[in-house]
């Protein structure tokens, strides 16, 4: 909740569209997390709204 790194999230919806999102990154981490043949690095986003029911 605002910003605080809280519970997973089911059935979750972000309120941006993707170009916004992409232009709205302020901060990429170096650690990452493998997702099968992909490496996918933590990404901050500014002013996006995350909707989601709890698991």
């Amino acid at each position: 909740i605002n910003g605080e790194i809280k519970e997973p999230l089911n059935e979750t919806m972000i309120g941006i569209n993707l170009m916004d999102l992409f232009k709205n990154i302020d901060a990429i981490s170096k650690e990452y997390k493998i997702y099968g043949a992909f490496q996918a690095p933590y990404v901050r986003v500014k002013d996006v709204q995350i909707i989601g029911g709890e698991n």
